[in-house]
């Protein structure tokens, strides 16, 4: 498996893990939608999601760069 490939495959477990907590919390799933809900702000919830979503994030961060190409990523920053 190439490096791309495990970044992308850590991407789409890391949406799932999100998905399914959101699912367990009762909570939406982000939504680019003019009436979507606001995430939670407090409790137990949202360090959960936060957490999750910072996962995410970092995954599909990792994954631009290396599309952008290592050299090109680090030119931008």
């Amino acid at each position: 498996m190439t490096y791309l490939k495990g970044l992308a495959d850590q991407v789409q477990l890391q949406a799932s893990k999100l998905t399914r907590l959101l699912a367990e919390v009762n909570l939406p799933s982000p939504s680019f939608a003019p009436d979507a809900p606001p995430a939670p702000l407090h409790g137990k919830e949202f360090e959960k999601v936060q957490a999750a979503c910072m996962s995410l994030i970092e995954s599909a961060n990792a994954i631009r760069d290396l599309a952008l190409r290592p050299g090109d990523c680090i030119a931008i920053s």
